[in-house]
């Protein structure tokens, strides 16, 4: 176990200070500080690269061309990190969420103890009740700071930057400031949660009012597109096989006629006919390069709709990185079917 960490550690070590501070900046936000940022930059360092080498050795056993070898390893390499960034933001990001969810309610309660006659410190304590969750572990943090000697301003920053939300980290300001200035405690509290309801019932309308435009992005990237493509797919395959089929006749003809009668070129995708003889340009678009070409205009399409959809509902757009791997199964499970049964309905005119 000392060798791994050691490791860990050494290959951490490759990156700059700030890196490191912004992976154990992620790990607390997210409820994970329990885990070193180094032990977590090095594993995720040495994973990704692994991944690499097993892509990229995968890619030269079909014979790749470097081209083709290069974006395989390298599409591998990013998406392997951006994994391990995503596990770090979706973890801050749903603590954060839970922490909003029950912010107001913990304010008031505060707010209550002191009007009660409590100190602020006794007020904070007691409000670290275990339905809070996560808020109420920061509360307990927040209070045994407080009751170490720091003031109640710098405990209530230090929280701010512990949690992955702007709501939070308003909300404090405000308070802070209002203690600056002079407010009452109690009064500043209740105000504070006051507007913090207020602006999570307007998200929720904004969110309901802005419905019709989230069905219209999934339809269209997750239903539409996968449909819309099976269909040029199809059609190129079609379009493929007559070319096919006309230059075979063309050929027979030439042969029985004793000679050359004229030839068929220039037409298809990717097939010419002279004399008879089929000949393939490999510089063409044939139907399995449309294939790729769309299955790779489909995945776009889904990660920018799941994108597009998090930035309306929620205002944070990598927070739709948790929808596209949802998106992009079904719109390539749409396009395969979609495809398929055109193949089956239509089949006939390409055999």
């Amino acid at each position: 176990m000392e060798y791994e960490n050691k490791l860990l550690s050494t290959v951490a070590s490759l990156y700059p200070r700030k890196a490191l501070d912004y992976v154990h900046t992620m790990l607390v936000q997210g409820g994970m500080e329990v885990i070193s940022p180094r032990a977590y930059l090095g594993f995720a360092t040495l994973l990704t690269l692994i991944l690499a080498m097993i892509a990229f050795i995968a890619g030269s056993s079909f014979h790749l061309e470097p081209l083709q070898l290069f974006g395989v390893t390298f599409g591998t390499l990013v998406i392997a990190a951006g994994l391990f960034y995503f596990i770090l933001s979706n973890a801050a990001d749903s603590r954060a969420s839970q922490v909003e969810t029950v912010l107001p309610d913990a304010l008031q309660l505060i707010s209550s103890n002191i009007r009660a006659g409590m100190t602020t410190e006794n007020a904070i304590w007691s409000a670290a009740r275990p339905e809070f969750g996560a808020l109420a572990d920061e509360i307990k943090r927040m209070s045994a700071d407080t009751f170490g000697g720091a003031q109640v301003e710098q405990t209530m920053m230090r929280m701010a930057r512990r949690v992955r939300s702007q709501m939070l980290e308003r909300a404090f300001k405000l308070i802070v400031e209002g203690i600056h200035l002079g407010g009452e405690m109690s009064k500043l509290l209740e105000e504070v949660s006051a507007d913090i309801r207020a602006t999570q019932l307007l998200q929720k309308e904004i969110t309901t009012s802005t419905m019709m435009y989230a069905i219209f992005i999934v339809f269209a990237g997750v239903i539409a597109a996968p449909l819309l493509f099976s269909i040029s797919v199809f059609y190129s395959e079609l379009n493929e096989k007559i070319v096919e089929k006309q230059a075979k006749a063309v050929g027979s003809a030439q042969q029985a006629g004793g000679g050359p009668s004229g030839g068929l070129a220039g037409q298809g995708i990717g097939i010419a006919a002279s004399a008879g003889k089929l000949k393939s340009n490999p510089d063409s678009i044939n139907a399995r390069d449309i294939y790729w070409f769309s299955v790779a205009c489909i995945l776009m399409t889904t990660l920018f709709a799941a994108l597009i959809l998090a930035q309306i509902q929620s205002g944070n757009p990598l927070r739709g990185m948790k929808y596209a791997v949802i998106f992009m199964s079904v719109a390539y499970g749409s396009f395969t079917i979609a495809h398929g049964f055109l193949a089956a309905a239509f089949g006939s005119f390409i055999k």
